[in-house]
């Protein structure tokens, strides 16, 4: 099966679930009753040919659960139950959801400033148009040791060559 048909089949019956359902509901009554029919073609009485294919087939829900997850609705449904859990979670403590949104907007809001800080300092490049030609002038103590720096800014071309002005 190819991916844009699976794609196909997980859209239609997730939008389509209730028919999808009773479609599948249908389907595994449909074998169960073949299974019994066949069973009662070879001599078997008709109660017990239904216990057998009942037992034989195994739990319906359980088998609906299979197919649900095989066509990707599983997933689905597990969400949807996460999301109504989190929900009246959030319903029962007001103060801690809305203590917990605020932190969250704060850190949200926060790192979009560091990084939009740090994306114009740090990443784009200079607006000038020749950056080759920059130079880097260093007045971090040099050779004096001291912190007050050297008796004359050092300059370094881009070249990586060390002059004295």
């Amino acid at each position: 099966m190819t991916r844009f048909a699976r794609l196909r089949s997980w859209i239609r019956a997730s939008l389509h679930s209730a028919e999808f359902e009773r479609s599948m509901r249908d389907e595994m009554e449909t074998h169960v009753e073949m299974y019994e029919a066949d069973l009662r073609r070879r001599g078997i009485p008709a109660a017990e040919a239904q216990r057998r294919a009942r037992a034989e087939f195994g739990s319906i829900a359980a088998r609906r659960d299979e197919c649900r997850e095989a066509v990707g609705l599983r997933l689905l449904d597990e969400l949807r139950g996460d999301v109504r859990f989190a929900i009246r979670l959030l319903r029962q403590s007001p103060t801690f959801s809305l203590i917990a949104l605020l932190s969250l907007g704060l850190g949200i809001g926060a790192n979009t400033a560091i990084f939009n800080l740090i994306d114009t300092v740090l990443v784009k490049f200079l607006p000038v148009e020749e950056p080759q030609r920059l130079f880097f002038i260093d007045n971090s103590g040099g050779k004096s040791g001291g912190s007050s720096g050297p008796p004359r800014p050092m300059i370094e071309s881009s070249a990586g060559v060390s002059t004295r002005p």
